[in-house]
């Protein structure tokens, strides 16, 4: 179960390779997460990674949010208040490394919700 693995507490390599196959779904059968409660795990798991001090991990959970936004668009918008202080603070850090991910992510944000919510939320 890749929610589980997105979950486990001291396995990066587990976190890691849930992030690419959270990303494999989302892009090859994104039907699979369109009720409200699976995107919602999805990104709760998602964005707790983005926030480790791993930096691999946090950028490729950077790079999973991005592919979140573009295929769920305005689905997501109940997500972005969980989403959208993550993206800042990582789009601020000092390692480039991140903060370009973070950057792209914000913009794939921007893209996709509705501009209200948007607003609301940064």
């Amino acid at each position: 179960d890749v929610f589980a693995r997105l979950g486990a507490p001291s396995d990066w390599a587990a976190q890691f390779e849930a992030l690419i196959d959270l990303r494999r779904v989302v892009r090859h059968a994104p039907r699979l997460l369109d009720s409200a409660t699976s995107l919602r795990r999805a990104s709760q798991g998602v964005v707790g990674l983005a926030e480790s001090l791993r930096s691999s991990l946090a950028k490729g959970a950077l790079i999973c949010l991005h592919d979140l936004f573009l295929a769920y668009r305005k689905s997501m918008d109940s997500e972005l208040d969980r989403v959208a202080p993550v993206c800042l603070r990582k789009a601020v850090d000092t390692n480039c490394f991140l903060s370009e991910e973070a950057e792209r992510t914000l913009h794939a944000m921007c893209r996709s919700v509705s501009e209200a919510r948007g607003l609301t939320a940064v």
